[in-house]
């Protein structure tokens, strides 16, 4: 899930199938200051009432997108409460996403052609991804309020996937922006790109339609982290890959 966001649509498309699942809300991060940081400590309080109520085993953890990087940090805090991770759409470099959405977007017929012309403007300076221009990016794309349709591979999925999102809480746009601000100044850091201690299973699922990943990169930078990952090339699906079957049901 992405930052601010909460996983009530995931639940309810998935939680039939998957009724021992404990679907995770994320709590909002009101307060700009060491939002990812407060992020985090929730998260670890909840994977420990987890562990304490499996008679103190590790967890499993599946992630979507965001999600990644909280199992990333978790996993160089409390290694010991983590027994294996499934990722999903999970990119681990987030101002890259956004900057290939934007050239995707430009690429499409559906974008506007004045909104084509302000990318093209745009593009003609920055011709590469940097940190630093992630919120120019986020901008342009927001200007199409169609824009979450390029995160699916056909139109019936998305369509069935905002029937059921229409009826949960939206994503807190606040807590988006403190949390990713935080995220970038603190953890998206050379540092941190680095071999994680913990060596637990990980499979790492990137569908192939996902207009936020660049599979060979995004497989590079997550194998220098978790050289055990598994890598998964979903065919023909895009940044909900997890949802897509269910939808389809």
């Amino acid at each position: 899930m992405g930052p601010g966001a909460n996983a009530q649509a995931d639940e309810a498309i998935l939680s039939s199938a998957f009724p021992n699942v404990f679907f995770w809300n994320q709590p909002l991060q009101k307060n700009a200051t060491h939002a990812f940081g407060n992020l985090i400590e929730e998260a670890k309080s909840q994977v420990a009432k987890l562990s304490a109520a499996n008679n103190g085993n590790p967890v499993n953890v599946i992630a979507h997108s965001f999600g990644g990087h909280i199992f990333h940090a978790l996993s160089l805090q409390i290694p010991d409460l983590l027994k294996s991770c499934s990722f999903y759409g999970t990119g681990y470099d987030i101002p890259g996403g956004f900057f290939k959405l934007l050239t995707v977007m430009r690429q499409s017929p559906s974008t506007e052609s004045a909104l084509k012309e302000k990318m093209d403007t745009f593009l003609a300076v920055h011709h590469e991804s940097k940190a630093s221009d992630i919120w120019n990016y986020i901008g342009l794309i927001a200007q199409d309020p169609a824009f979450f349709r390029h995160y699916w591979p056909t139109q019936d999925l998305f369509n069935g996937f905002i029937a059921t999102a229409a009826k949960t809480e939206p994503m807190d746009m606040e807590s988006f922006q403190n949390i990713l601000n935080d995220f970038l100044n603190s953890h998206f850091t050379p540092e941190n790109l680095s071999k994680s201690s913990w060596q637990g299973p990980i499979e790492i699922h990137f569908g192939d339609k996902d207009p936020l990943i660049e599979i060979n990169k995004e497989t590079g930078l997550w194998k220098t982290i978790f050289p055990q990952a598994h890598i998964k090339v979903l065919k023909n699906s895009g940044h909900f890959a997890h949802l897509e079957k269910y939808l389809k049901a």
